[in-house]
C-alpha cells in the first residue's frame, strides 16, 4: 500500500488549497488516482466546506473522502494553526468501512476512525463497541461553525466513523510536551521576534537545546513543527 501526505497553506479559504495538498500527497505517493482520502480544512472553510471537498475529489479523481474542519492542522513535516490551509492523505487501497458493511463477529474489535462536531457527540453510537481514535471539529472560541464530510459531502448528522480494514494497526498514545531547558531570561527581543536567550543568540541558544535534548544531530534542521515556547513574566 502506498500512502502520502500532502499540506497546502494560503492567506485566504480557496478551494484550490485542498486540491494543492491532494495533489502533493498524490505526487509524493506516486498516485494517478488514490482510494481514498482523508481531508482536513482550516477553521476557515467550515462554514462552507464543499467547494474545497469538491475541488479535493476533482484533483483525485476521488469521492471517497472524509474529514473535518479544525483549528489547526498538520502533517509529519508541518502544522498550521494562524492561516488558511488544508492538508491532506491518500490512499492506494481502500482502508475503510462504512459500519454496516463489517461483518458482526468484529464489532468489538474494530478500530474506527471517528470524525465528530461537539454537538454530535453523544452516548447513542458511542457505546456501539469497537476502538475509536480520530477527532472533534472545532474552532477558536468553541460555537462553529464546525462540519464534517464523508463520501465528500457535508454531512448533516455532524459525525462519521468508517471501519479501518486492510491492514494492521496499533493504537499508541504521546508523552505531552516536554522542557528542553530550565527558565532562560529574554535580554532582547523586537516586538515577538527573539533576538537574545541569557545574552545569547535565541537561535543558537534553541539550536543547543535540541542538540542537547537528542532532537537533532550536528547538521541537522531544527523541527520548529514540534517545539511551542513557553512564557511567564518570572519564573
Amino acid at each position: 500500500m502506498k500512502v502520502a501526505t500532502g499540506l497546502a497553506i494560503g492567506s485566504k479559504a480557496n478551494a484550490e488549497l485542498a486540491a494543492q495538498a491532494v495533489l502533493s500527497a498524490m505526487s509524493k505517493a506516486e498516485l494517478d488516482a488514490p482510494a481514498c482520502v482523508l481531508l482536513f480544512l482550516s477553521s476557515e472553510f467550515a462554514s462552507n466546506p464543499q467547494p474545497a471537498i469538491k475541488a479535493a475529489a476533482k484533483a483525485s479523481s476521488c469521492t471517497n473522502i472524509i474529514g473535518c474542519s479544525a483549528i489547526g492542522i498538520y502533517t509529519e513535516e508541518d502544522w498550521v494553526i494562524d492561516s488558511p490551509a488544508a492538508a491532506a492523505m491518500v490512499f492506494s487501497d481502500n482502508i475503510w468501512l462504512k459500519p454496516e458493511q463489517r461483518a458482526e463477529k468484529t464489532v468489538d474489535e474494530a478500530l474506527l476512525l471517528t470524525l465528530a462536531a461537539p454537538n454530535a457527540i453523544n452516548s447513542s453510537w458511542l457505546n456501539t463497541g469497537g476502538q475509536r481514535l480520530g477527532g472533534v471539529s472545532g474552532d477558536a472560541i468553541g460555537h462553529g461553525a464546525f462540519s464534517v464530510w464523508e463520501n465528500a459531502k457535508g454531512i448533516t448528522q455532524g459525525y462519521c466513523e468508517m471501519h479501518l480494514d486492510n491492514m494492521q494497526f496499533a493504537v499508541g498514545a504521546t508523552h505531552g510536551l516536554r522542557l528542553l531547558t530550565s527558565p532562560r531570561r529574554i535580554t532582547a527581543c523586537n516586538q515577538l521576534d527573539l533576538l537574545t536567550i541569557a545574552n545569547l543568540p535565541a537561535f543558537n541558544a534553541l539550536s543547543s537545546a535540541c542538540k542537547k535534548e537528542a532532537l537533532i544531530e550536528l547538521d541537522d534542521e531544527i523541527p520548529y513543527h514540534q517545539l511551542m515556547v513557553v512564557y511567564a513574566s518570572r519564573a
